[in-house]
């Protein structure tokens, strides 16, 4: 049994955690990449979502991995730019909730009745 100290954070959990949702991340996009599709990649609101996701674990994982390691003083000086990460990860899915709209529009017209124009005259 490993007896642990008093910590600020739990920063093994948080290391494995944020492995496992970037290996789930590059793993939805290697999906996404073998997929030949008339839409862009961009058009996706999951691609926005993953792409936030992405940019949000990128920034924050070494801040949380050594925050117990750390000075307090350190903390206080850089911590603050672990929000530049959720600043651009809020941008990314709030561009993804304004794609929602346009991708249900989309889907509407191709399940929409598609016979030809026969009229002639």
């Amino acid at each position: 049994m490993i007896i642990k100290g008093i910590e600020r954070m739990d920063t093994y959990e948080i290391a494995l955690e944020t492995v496992i949702v970037l290996i789930l991340i590059i793993y939805f996009f290697y999906l996404r990449f073998k997929q030949v599709d008339e839409q862009y990649l961009y058009q996706n609101p999951h691609f926005w979502l993953m792409t936030g996701m992405l940019v949000y674990l990128g920034f924050t994982y070494f801040f949380n991995i050594l925050v117990n390691y750390v000075d307090n003083e350190v903390i206080k000086n850089y911590y603050h730019y672990s929000y530049i990460g959720d600043i651009i990860k809020n941008v990314l899915f709030t561009v993804a909730l304004l794609q929602i709209p346009r991708r249900i529009t989309a889907e509407g017209h191709t399940r929409s009745f598609n016979a030809p124009n026969l009229d002639l005259i």
